[in-house]
């Protein structure tokens, strides 16, 4: 009674789990599957056997009956087939003579016919209803005079083979419970049931992270489960010693961060704050904070303040704010906070990132301070610069005026030649300085924002070949070839004309300096017909700069290498200059070079002041 129980309860315990009910289905199916294997030939045997048996002792009682009867007459030979009839030996019968003539016939007449009996041999046949069994008896069976078909009751067949057939699928399916229980007994105890509890454990693990390893299982098995156990438990012990290892390190590392860290759990309750967060709230612990809830942030200059969980408008921010801490005191912070989902299993759900940035808007604040008075500084230079540079045109042009008197000696002759050689020196020097004031006076103006542009049409074919005349004798005194090429026939620029004279004599004149002997300089003028702008282009195979010259050549007063400036003279204006008139057409300047190759500078002209001329019709 006792182990009555106990299997009981195994096999509950047992089909509480899906995998052995699975199991034991599978076992079950399977032994259907071979007995029906099994039963198939069984049962064509088994009911070929009793077909056997059946005509063996049909064929038994006709001999018996009419091997008497050798010569008895045609209506005793009727008679005793009735009587067999009637007793159900057989259920109908034909007699043939030798030469198969058919004698007499009683009961149910036969499928088979005569020729049955021709081949000599036993045929037999059975109908489509399994009921009747027709057999062929030659005389050499029957050791008679005569042959027969006769018919017999096969119903006895059938019934016996259903019953057959249910006594095999009682047994098939008591053995198939008894093993599917076994089986599913012995896998639910043996296997399932400590899997089950290790599957536990690892839950309660799961939930538990800090304590981790106090999940281990007993492990008292002593096959491939000892293994699993033994895998299962060192593992516990390896998570459980590494995630608190972790945790130490990113708390040590939260620590020495100069930034605070700052998390809470879903509910706005302070779960960690790192020392940097505790020192610039104020307080002595994260137990204050929490007490007090704090800290609490200004956003936008607003007057209401909120606690982080409540700022927390999207995913993931970072803004700037006022954080109020202990005793209400305010440092300016920017904030890089983020919220988990809620599928997440961390305990934590908004953190953030704080950096103290009191100290950088203090300083950007008095560099604004300092930025401005320099802007009121180089406003005043520029100013000083543009009333300078017409106090020292007047006297400058006087005296550019007298020396070109002297040089024609419009007067009379002067006497000694060097007389009108100083001249000649004075007047290309007061000349020089002129351009030069009036370059310093064109920077001066436009930084202060009063250089206007006088729109005018220009026509850039004619501009290009007047340079070229002005620029071909200094060219020719270093041996550079000096070519053009313009493709912009029918097309006119609208800017202003002075300007674009002193842009493109600048770059020539750039080009032509800096290249040594025997080099060449090339100007180009192209209309684009995809983008209709106009550009520029002078190149030269002179020095060239690298990627730092090419930043430095672009500063007022500067070149790139200030040997030069000794060697070809100059003030640094050129390109400066160049970039502040383009500029002020809204074009650009893109400089090209390569030290001891050459440079290539493009001014380019935006489309709007592109005007092509169609017959007598401009349009722009």
């Amino acid at each position: 009674m006792r182990g009555m129980r106990t299997i009981t309860s195994a096999a509950k315990i047992a089909f509480g789990y899906r995998l052995c009910r699975r199991i034991g289905l599978y076992v079950f199916l399977a032994i259907i599957v071979v007995e029906a294997a099994i039963l198939i030939p069984s049962y064509r045997n088994y009911e070929r056997d009793l077909l056997k048996s059946l005509e063996s002792s049909a064929q038994a009682a006709l001999s018996a009956t009419f091997l008497k009867s050798s010569h008895a007459s045609v209506s005793d030979l009727k008679l005793l087939g009735r009587i067999l009839v009637s007793q159900k030996v057989i259920a109908g019968v034909i007699l043939y003579a030798p030469h198969l003539k058919e004698i007499a016939s009683f009961g149910m007449r036969p499928a088979l016919t005569k020729e049955a009996i021709a081949q000599n041999s036993k045929v037999h046949h059975r109908s489509q209803n399994k009921k009747w069994y027709d057999i062929s008896l030659t005389s050499d069976a029957l050791r008679a005079p005569y042959s027969m078909i006769a018919r017999l009751d096969a119903s006895m067949v059938s019934e016996e083979l259903v019953a057959f057939v249910w006594r095999i699928l009682g047994l098939v399916l008591l053995i198939s419970a008894v093993v599917c229980l076994a089986t599913m007994i012995i896998v639910g105890n043996l296997i399932l049931a400590p899997v089950i509890k290790l599957r536990e454990n690892l839950i309660a693990a799961y939930a538990d992270p800090d304590h981790v390893d106090r999940y281990v299982l007993e492990n008292r098995f002593q096959d491939e489960l000892h293994d699993v156990v033994e895998a299962t438990n060192s593992l516990l012990h390896h998570v459980g010693t590494s995630y608190r290892d972790t945790l130490k390190a990113m708390s040590a590392m939260a620590n020495q961060a100069t930034d605070a860290i700052l998390a809470y759990d879903e509910d706005g309750n302070i779960l960690y704050a790192n020392k940097a967060c505790v020192k610039l709230t104020g307080f002595v612990s994260t137990k204050e904070m929490r007490q007090e809830h704090l800290p609490r942030f200004e956003f936008d200059n607003h007057e209401v303040s909120v606690s982080l969980p409540e700022s927390m408008i999207a995913d993931a921010y970072s803004r700037e704010a006022q954080m109020i801490g202990k005793n209400g005191n305010r440092t300016a912070v920017v904030v890089n906070a983020a919220r988990l989902t809620k599928t997440s299993k961390s305990p934590i759900r908004y953190y953030a990132s704080i950096t103290d940035i009191s100290e950088l808007r203090a300083t950007q604040k008095k560099l604004e301070i300092q930025n401005a008075e320099l802007i009121g500084a180089n406003k005043a230079k520029s100013e000083f610069l543009a009333n300078m540079s017409h106090e020292l045109k007047t006297p400058l042009n006087a005296i550019i005026g007298f020396s070109s008197a002297f040089v024609s000696q419009m007067f009379g002759p002067l006497g000694s030649s060097r007389y009108i050689e100083y001249a000649g020196d004075i007047h290309n020097s007061g000349n020089h300085l002129l351009s030069i004031i009036n370059d310093i006076l064109d920077l001066a103006k436009i930084e202060a924002g009063r250089k206007e542009i006088q729109e005018e049409r220009s026509s850039v074919e004619g501009i290009i070949g007047d340079l070229l005349t002005l620029m071909r004798e200094r060219a020719d005194q270093k041996n550079i070839d000096l070519s053009c090429s313009t493709q912009i026939n029918g097309i006119m620029l609208s800017a202003d004309n002075r300007m674009l004279k002193q842009m493109v004599t600048n770059l020539l004149s750039n080009a032509i300096k800096f290249t040594e002997d025997g080099g060449s300089v090339r100007i180009e003028a192209l209309a684009c017909k995809n983008t209709h702008t106009i550009s520029i282009a002078v190149s030269d195979t002179g020095v060239g700069m690298d990627e730092e010259g090419l930043q430095l050549a672009l500063q007022t007063f500067q070149q790139v290498d200030g040997s030069l400036m000794r060697v070809h003279e100059g003030t640094g204006l050129g390109l400066p200059l160049v970039k502040s008139f383009i500029d002020l057409h809204g074009g650009t300047l893109s400089l090209e070079s390569e030290a001891g190759v050459g440079t290539t500078a493009t001014l380019t002209f935006p489309p709007e002041r592109t005007i092509v001329l169609d017959g007598e019709r401009a349009t722009a």
